[in-house]
């Protein structure tokens, strides 16, 4: 995955379909706990994993910054204590690293045919 505006449409893709709501609903302002916690995951994997930062997660989620900042260390500490968060998160991380495989094998594929 190469630019920001496409890793963020991946990972909200990814998201909210391991959690069960849709795209839409993980961008709303709603505060209900499956959307929290799929803007927290999102939150973090974006953060964490391809260095998004967090004003540009923010921008893209319609939050403010603090909001962002609150979500990464909530995820911390819900990872350490809350099963069913981690449930989520964890097939998430998942399924987005299948995504990686899969991309890395054809970007291998691609080089090598193009030899």
């Amino acid at each position: 995955m190469s630019d920001k505006s496409s890793v963020l449409k991946k990972v909200k893709k990814i998201v909210s379909t391991e959690v069960g709501i849709t795209g839409a609903e993980l961008v709303s302002q709603c505060r209900k706990q499956e959307f929290v916690y799929a803007r927290m995951i999102f939150t973090c994997i974006c953060n964490k994993r391809f260095g998004i930062t967090q004003r540009e997660i923010a921008a893209y989620l319609k939050l403010k910054q603090p909001m962002i900042s609150l979500y990464l260390s909530n995820t911390i500490k819900d990872l350490e204590f809350n099963e069913r968060f981690i449930k989520k998160y964890n097939s998430c991380y998942e399924r987005l690293k299948k995504l990686d495989e899969v991309y890395n094998k054809l970007e291998t594929r691609n080089r090598i045919l193009s030899k």
